[in-house]
């Protein structure tokens, strides 16, 4: 029974051998070896903005490649809220990403910075983000620190006055630390004030 056992795990051992020798072989094959790199879902962001921030070894096997680490570099960045990334045979790497939708913008010592719909910052690179004018721009911040916490504090109001005119460029004027003025196209000047009676204002 001993030498029976002792036979059945040195076979095992050889066959474990043998899959192992056989598996590096097949990954191996220069068909297999990564020569593009897709990126999909890209609305607002270029795709190198992404392609940058990934670390794949070139000439690797795709199947060496850690799918699930790049997936965790793609949603560590701000502009990404979900990522996807799968193989396509025989040799691309696919990111298929779902962007956090810029809301609005301003200019902060001369680097544009974007915000999103919860008012945090996606960017802070300079990069050109597609179809910037038609975000709302934020005027009178001089300050990191009190662009996020101001353009939560008056999110619903400007989301408000967005709903009123609607394809309409707005302006937010910063008069204050709890005060704002709105332009539309630049002329039709609104003193919304602070962040109250929301809903009357936005009736009158």
């Amino acid at each position: 029974m001993f030498v029976t056992g002792i036979r059945r795990i040195v076979i095992a051992c050889i066959v474990f051998f043998l899959l192992l020798q056989a598996w590096q072989a097949f990954v191996n094959i220069p068909w297999w070896r990564l020569t593009d790199i897709h990126v999909e879902g890209t609305l607002y962001w270029p795709e190198n903005v992404f392609m940058q921030q990934l670390s794949i070894p070139e000439g690797k096997s795709i199947f060496i490649i850690n799918t699930h680490e790049l997936k965790k570099q793609l949603e560590k960045l701000p502009q990404v809220k979900q990522a996807k990334v799968y193989r396509a045979l025989p040799s691309t790497i696919v990111c298929d990403i779902v962007e956090r939708r810029p809301w609005a913008r301003t200019l902060l010592n001369g680097t544009l910075v974007v915000l999103d719909e919860d008012g945090s910052v996606l960017n802070l690179t300079g990069v050109q983000l597609i179809g910037v004018e038609k975000l709302i721009e934020f005027k009178g911040i001089n300050s990191l620190s009190v662009l996020e916490p101001f353009a939560k504090k008056f999110k619903q109001s400007v989301e408000k006055l967005q709903n009123c005119f609607p394809e309409q460029q707005l302006t937010v004027e910063v008069i204050g630390p709890y005060e704002i003025n709105v332009r539309v196209n630049k002329q039709l000047l609104i003193i919304w004030g602070m962040e109250d009676r929301v809903e009357d204002k936005a009736r009158v």
